[in-house]
């Protein structure tokens, strides 16, 4: 049992190297969800005897969704609407990985729980085509810089930093499209203004979305 508790703070550790020099910040938050989340959830699943690999990976997931729920409510709707939906499937899956690596330190072949396999199973082969369809999600609602002219402002910002405005934009290839615009700018009118912008898909991966990010200045400033 020692070994089991141990793997639930070592897993979150190991899996928090992947964001490098940024894992002194990760590691924080990941060890108090492990804390107050993964403990408790483990002793209930260890209780009904759930301690298959499955098992540890849904309930990995359950508390990246738990931390997605607190980001959403705590984040600014502007930076949710640039990267809401794309960080949620990043909490999501950080948690999978770190249930599968708490499984694989602390559960698989434990003496103390004789009732779980002492070979992989076959079925963990399942975890390929999740983490590449996990991975396309990611990948496709992901933001890429462009540019634009704004032509005519649809919407203004509310005063609310939580309410952004609209414009319509005219891309580098001459389409024009609806972009959203952050609050916080109203005073300026960016009418005419050539813009940066952030573009990514939509949830539904059907159209692309743009976000006022800056406006272009330097020696081209007026060209987009």
């Amino acid at each position: 049992m020692k070994r089991a508790i141990g793997s639930l703070f070592v897993a979150p550790l190991l899996v928090g190297l992947c964001f490098g020099s940024l894992a002194i910040l990760a590691w924080p938050i990941m060890l108090f969800i492990t804390a107050i989340l993964a403990l408790p959830l483990f002793f209930v699943l260890q209780g009904r005897g759930w301690l298959q690999w499955w098992h540890a990976c849904v309930a990995g997931a359950g508390c990246g969704l738990a931390f997605a729920a607190l980001y959403w409510a705590s984040s600014p709707a502007y930076h949710l609407e640039v990267g809401g939906i794309q960080n949620s499937i990043f909490f999501v899956g950080l948690g999978c990985f770190v249930g599968l690596a708490f499984w694989g330190l602390g559960i698989f072949r434990n003496s103390a729980f004789p009732h779980v396999a002492a070979k992989l199973p076959a079925s963990m082969l399942l975890l390929l085509p999740l983490a590449a369809s996990g991975a396309y999600f990611h990948h496709a609602l992901g933001t890429r810089i462009g540019e634009g002219r704004v032509l005519v402002i649809l919407e203004q910002p509310g005063t609310s930093p939580e309410r952004s405005g609209a414009v319509s934009l005219r891309l580098a290839d001459g389409s024009i499209v609806i972009a959203r615009w952050p609050a916080g700018r109203d005073t300026v009118s960016p009418t005419g203004v050539c813009f940066n912008l952030l573009e990514r898909r939509s949830v539904t991966l059907v159209d692309k979305v743009y976000f006022l990010l800056s406006p272009k200045f330097g020696k081209h400033g007026d060209d987009c």
